[in-house]
């Protein structure tokens, strides 16, 4: 699949289920959301750009701490979501504009902060990506970035990838984290933060998120139970009273230029 039909596909799919992600707890409570925020420590006076912002979380967790914040996505749906939430908040120095996140439509250092949380998993190019983050970033300012990680164990990392891909076609790839601190200096930048945390899963809430077959879910969950040895230990799947939970790993990293 080239570039191009990636990026349609991630369209397609996120424009149909757009209101699930405003609802979704992960999404829109996660743990990320008010670490990313502690981390940053805004003073007041930041412009923020939020890379990938789909229905807005992260943008209007940022808002009421800094002056005005940016929120670019490349899905026309998620932003008419971002924008109601941001009215129903009444949230006025958040604004929302549809954009690739490979190619940011941003001067050179027009950033005090730029964030992206748990979406570069969907992006076909993240080393273009992080370059461009870096670009738009202000010399003194910092890249703020969340994502789900996986094993170091190459089959194991190939196997949770080829799951996701079932629950969710326009699921790219999720890397380990050797990868991740590559991506960042490549970028010419300096991890300051770092922080790994495992994040609870119910499963079948987020099985049936993106309205894949119930034959589709069957076979992910039967991958998620039986998958081997390395992939069960990292997504360590398990039964909770009468709920299926399993673990993603999700990585926060605070970078800023060398």
């Amino acid at each position: 699949m080239t570039t191009v039909d990636k990026k349609a596909q991630v369209q397609q799919f996120y424009g149909a289920h757009a209101s699930a992600y405003t609802t979704s707890t992960v999404h829109a409570q996660g743990p990320s959301l008010e670490r990313l925020v502690t981390q940053v420590a805004p003073k007041g006076h930041e412009f923020v750009l939020d890379v990938a912002t789909g229905t807005g979380h992260n943008a209007l967790s940022f808002a009421p701490h800094v002056r005005q914040v940016i929120g670019l996505d490349l899905t026309a749906p998620m932003l008419a979501e971002a924008c109601g939430l941001a009215q129903k908040r009444a949230l006025h120095n958040v604004r929302f504009f549809q954009g690739d996140s490979e190619r940011l439509p941003f001067a050179d250092a027009s950033f005090d902060v730029v964030t992206c949380r748990v979406a570069p998993h969907h992006f076909p190019d993240v080393a273009s990506a992080i370059r461009e983050m870096a670009r738009v970033c202000r010399p003194e300012g910092c890249i703020a970035l969340v994502d789900n990680i996986t094993p170091e164990d190459a089959e194991a990392c190939a196997y949770i990838n080829a799951w996701e891909t079932v629950r969710d076609p326009s699921h790219h790839w999720a890397y380990p984290l050797s990868q991740w601190r590559q991506f960042f200096q490549q970028a010419g930048l300096l991890i300051t933060y770092e922080n790994i945390s495992p994040k609870p899963m119910e499963f079948v809430s987020w099985a049936t998120r993106m309205g894949i077959s119930e034959a589709a879910v069957a076979t992910v969950r039967h991958d998620l139970f039986e998958a081997p040895a390395i992939p069960r230990a990292w997504l360590q799947p398990r039964l909770e009273g009468e709920h299926e939970y399993f673990d993603l790993t999700e990585a926060l990293f605070i970078a800023r230029k060398a």
